[in-house]
């Protein structure tokens, strides 16, 4: 459960960083491309905590298969 709050801790930090970024390239470049959004910080968040919900979910199943294995 500590990982699961680490990670999306970790998200929420990603997603600010990349607001952040987007924020000052609106600024220093004077570009209405760049648009700040709070919506996108919460599915930046969402996208990677389900992602990593789904990685943990495959990993536990511990499914593995050997290369060169795999049907096409």
């Amino acid at each position: 459960m500590k990982e699961k709050k680490k990670t999306l801790l970790y998200a929420v930090l990603i997603g600010f960083g990349i607001e952040c970024i987007q924020l000052l390239l609106n600024i220093l470049f004077r570009s209405p491309i760049f648009v700040v959004d709070v919506n996108d910080l919460v599915l930046y968040t969402l996208a990677i905590f389900i992602g990593y919900s789904l990685f943990l979910f495959l990993q536990n199943r511990n499914i593995s298969m050997p290369l060169g294995t795999q049907k096409a």
